[in-house]
């Protein structure tokens, strides 16, 4: 919540019932999903992967 809201803390300590969203670019959304989650599961495989070769 708190990346995607401008009031998060307001909303979430019930100062509020309305959301802010933040205004975000489809490249700027798409960045952060690769970073956090395509990139450290690529390098669990490849490490997985190494293990099981024994490379």
């Amino acid at each position: 919540m708190s990346l995607l809201a401008e009031n998060w803390q307001e909303y979430l300590l019930g100062n509020t019932n309305q959301v802010v969203w933040k205004d975000f670019t489809q490249i700027d959304l798409v960045s952060y999903w690769h970073e956090k989650w395509v990139t450290p599961r690529l390098d669990t495989l490849q490490t997985n992967l190494e293990l099981e070769v024994g490379l």
